[in-house]
């Protein structure tokens, strides 16, 4: 018999930036047992492998289970399925480190701020090039709050989906 799935009754987010997003759900089992609050950290850009014994009937709660189809569930031989896992991740991980974005760090003076479109023009200083002046979309609304024109700042850029990004902003 598959596990019933909890209801979620209410969320609210606890954490929500760059790294990493956490949100505390009000739940209720099959059973009508409210769980509150129940963390869930929802995955950005990152891989978590999580390895488990079999949970007994009672006390599982599944809202969406993926699983990978070759890993028997409440398997006893450990050795096997450990040598499934580390041949999915043998796989996985080369996937992961070639999508890592690359990221460069900038300095210069804001030129203009365009909240409705998320970007921001930065004039830039280079000795190559002299001044320039770029635009970057902005992964953070946030940083919209910080920055005014004409302030000198500091900021990460990464290449996402093709668009030169700000994922990190200080004044200097």
């Amino acid at each position: 018999m598959p596990p019933i799935p909890w209801k979620t009754l209410s969320s609210r987010y606890l954490v929500r930036d760059r790294w990493m997003t956490l949100r505390a759900d009000r739940c209720e089992t099959a059973t009508g047992i409210v769980i509150d609050p129940y963390y869930v950290q929802e995955p950005e850009d990152w891989a978590q492998v999580v390895a488990f014994d079999a949970v007994p009937d009672e006390r599982r709660g599944a809202s969406e289970v993926t699983y990978w189809a070759d890993v028997p569930p409440a398997t006893r031989d450990y050795a096997a399925a450990r040598d499934v896992i580390i041949r999915h991740l043998d796989t996985l991980v080369p996937t992961l480190v070639a999508t890592a974005p690359a990221n460069e760090t900038l300095r210069g003076v804001v030129a203009s701020v365009d909240e409705r479109n998320d970007k921001i023009s930065v004039r830039l200083q280079s000795p190559a090039t002299g001044e320039t002046t770029e635009d970057f979309k902005v992964q953070d609304g946030l940083i919209f709050n910080a920055v005014r024109f004409g302030d000198a700042v500091a900021f990460t850029v990464e290449t996402i989906e093709g668009v030169k990004t700000i994922t990190r902003l200080t004044k200097e």
